[in-house]
């Protein structure tokens, strides 16, 4: 306990930061649903890699896999983004759609 002020400046930071991650998070969560958030999450992951690799030099021995998996990561949410943003011009009518496809299957009456 030789400088308590400054754990306490710790503490407190530290607090404060994880009330302001919460307010993100539960403000992401309403904007977004729970797919989106995750997928959110799995890009920021990510994300944090590339700045790593760039600002320290780190992941000069990713394998081919590493590298793949991140690209499909950046593709996954890109098109989930694309496809929440820009939904398909008809949406389904279920019911229509059901009744539709029962028609053309529908047995022949039987024969006596």
């Amino acid at each position: 306990w030789s400088r308590p002020s400054s754990a306490l400046l710790i503490l407190g930071g530290g607090s404060m930061l994880a009330v302001m991650y919460n307010v993100v998070l539960f403000q992401t969560l309403r904007c977004f649903s729970a797919v989106g958030a995750a997928v959110l999450g799995n890009a920021k992951v990510i994300l944090l890699l590339l700045i790593a690799h760039v600002i320290l030099g780190e992941l000069r021995d990713w394998s081919t896999n590493q590298v793949i998996g991140s690209l499909l990561t950046f593709a996954a949410a890109a098109a989930y983004t694309y496809f929440k943003v820009f939904p398909s011009a008809k949406p389904a009518d279920s019911l229509s759609d059901l009744k539709e496809i029962s028609d053309q299957f529908e047995m022949p009456a039987k024969r006596e």
